[in-house]
């Protein structure tokens, strides 16, 4: 989070390449996280419907909030560097 921060602060500093693949190392660190979730919530999933284990819902429920915030993080970082790049 921190190097995020830092990144974002001093996006202007940083050379034309360097503002591109820090730009496209962030869309697939947050693509990566994304799908690391997504197979996590279907193996969950396939878990509590095979085994009708209901209490499992709560550890699922727990993942689709962690996948809405992973996401908001990454979402709202790349934000935050796309709109300091000048227009």
């Amino acid at each position: 989070m921190a190097a995020l921060l830092y990144v974002a602060g001093n996006y202007q500093a940083f050379s034309q390449e360097t503002q591109t693949y820090l730009l496209r190392l962030i869309q697939y660190l947050g693509a990566f996280s994304g799908l690391t979730a997504l197979l996590a919530f279907a193996g969950e999933l396939v878990l509590v419907v095979s085994r009708r284990e209901w209490r499992r819902l709560y550890r699922l429920a727990g993942l689709v909030l962690t996948v809405f915030l992973v996401g908001a993080l990454f979402l709202g970082s790349s934000a935050i560097i796309v709109l300091q790049k000048p227009l």
